[in-house]
This record gives structure tokens, C-alpha cells and sequence, in this order.
């Protein structure tokens, strides 16, 4: 029981170390490895609970970075994609549409490296905000996975602080909607709860070690960490899910 604890206590401490660095990917860590202890439909509600504090810890750190532009209509596009995704969560994942998100998640960290950001960036136009945004409501109301919106909100950010503010702000949004849908639909309960106080202290030293980190990092390392986690999400969504 020590053994099994000490494992989940390191797992949300490298989910939410890696969060505090790019804005993103623990959803990503605790999906893939939390899986060989906690039930599947246990997963995404406990950290759906522990990502409200990161992501407010991160958006308030880089308030003065988030355009309201952007964030105000993304989030509203991710609330519209919620409902649907939140109301399929119940009936179970959809595995197949776990691998096509993995494959866009590759397509699109490619594309990110071939149109840099300050690079003649092609940010497309209002239907594709609206789809980016739409989408990665459904994604995250029915899995929990936000790398779509980190890959989509990159075309309009310009440096590392101003990414993780827009992103981690449309993601407090989207917790604090999931969290009310969640009650509403009956998947929060008493296990979920204690289980996510229990895990609350690895996220605070995750997230405290990322921050002394970062200080040491330039921004293409970021750049390229973002990248990498996207790739990296792909593939592992494609293959835990193209089998089963």
C-alpha cells in the first residue's frame, strides 16, 4: 500500500513538473502511467480537481502575458465542446477517436516546427479558432485532454509566458465548467475527492520545482519541450488506444 502510494505521489509530481514548464502534459503523464493503479474513470475527474489550482497558479504568473482577444472566444468555443464531450464521458471512451487525435497532435507539432512562431505565422482565420476551440472542448470534457488547445493556441502567442497564460486561463475555464458538469452527471464522489487531496502535495512540488527550473531555460528549449510533449502524446495515445 506504501509501494502503490509513493507511485502515484511520483506520478502527479512529474505530471505537473512538466505542466509548470509548458502549460501542458499532465493530463498526458497521469493518463498514460496512473492507468496500472486507478481505474480509467477515476483518472480524469482527480485530475481534472488537482489541474484548477496549477492552472490558476500558472495564469496568475503570467497575467500581464494573456490577451483577451484570444482567450475570451477560445474559451467560449471550448465551453460549446464541453457539453457534448462531458455527456459521451459517461458512456465510455471512444478509442478510435483517441488514435485520430494522436495522429492530429503529431501532423500538428510538425506543422508548429516548419511555421515558427515570429516566423511569418499563419494563424488562419476565424473558422479555424472556432474549430480549434470547439474540438478541444470535446476532447477535455470527454477525456481530459487538453494537448489539442496547446497546439492550437500556439499560432497566436508569441513567447513562452504569453503561451502559458492564454492557455492555463482558457483551462481554468474549462476545469471550473467540467468540475459543475461533473456534479451534475454524478461521476465526482468521496474516492475521487480523497484521492485528490492525497495527490495535492505532489503538485505543489512539482509545480515549485518547474518554476526554479524555468528560470534556467530558454525559450527555444521550451519551444522545443512543447513540441516534443505533443509528439510524444500522439504517439502514445496511438498506442494505447489503436489495439483495443
Amino acid at each position: 500500500m506504501i509501494g502503490e502510494t509513493s507511485l502515484l505521489f511520483s506520478i502527479t509530481l512529474l505530471a505537473y513538473f512538466i505542466k509548470g514548464l509548458t502549460g501542458f502534459g499532465n493530463t498526458l503523464v497521469m493518463n498514460s502511467l496512473l492507468s496500472f493503479f486507478i481505474e480509467n474513470r477515476l483518472i480524469t475527474p482527480i485530475d481534472l480537481l488537482l489541474s484548477i489550482p496549477a492552472n490558476t497558479y500558472l495564469a496568475w504568473k503570467n497575467r500581464h502575458h494573456i490577451n483577451f482577444k484570444v482567450v475570451i472566444p477560445l474559451f467560449l468555443a471550448v465551453i460549446i465542446g464541453n457539453i457534448p464531450g462531458i455527456l459521451l464521458l459517461s458512456i465510455g471512451s471512444d478509442h478510435f477517436l483517441k488514435v485520430i487525435l494522436g495522429v492530429v497532435l503529431i501532423l500538428l507539432a510538425i506543422e508548429m516546427q516548419i511555421h515558427k512562431s515570429g516566423a511569418n505565422p499563419r494563424k488562419g482565420g476565424p473558422w479555424l479558432f472556432g474549430v480549434i476551440g470547439v474540438a478541444s472542448g470535446f476532447l477535455m470534457g470527454l477525456f481530459g485532454i487538453g494537448a489539442l488547445l496547446a497546439a492550437g493556441i500556439n499560432r497566436y502567442t508569441e513567447n513562452r509566458n504569453e503561451y502559458r497564460g492564454n492557455l492555463c486561463f482558457v483551462f481554468i475555464f474549462d476545469n471550473v465548467f467540467r468540475c459543475i458538469a461533473y456534479g451534475w452527471r454524478s461521476i465526482f464522489n468521496w474516492h475521487i475527492f480523497m484521492l485528490s487531496l492525497m495527490l495535492f502535495p505532489a503538485i505543489l512540488l512539482g509545480m515549485g520545482l518547474s518554476a526554479k527550473l524555468d528560470l534556467h531555460l530558454r525559450e527555444d528549449h521550451i519551444r522545443k519541450g512543447i513540441l516534443a510533449l505533443l509528439v510524444v502524446s500522439g504517439v502514445l495515445l496511438i498506442i494505447n488506444n489503436v489495439h483495443t
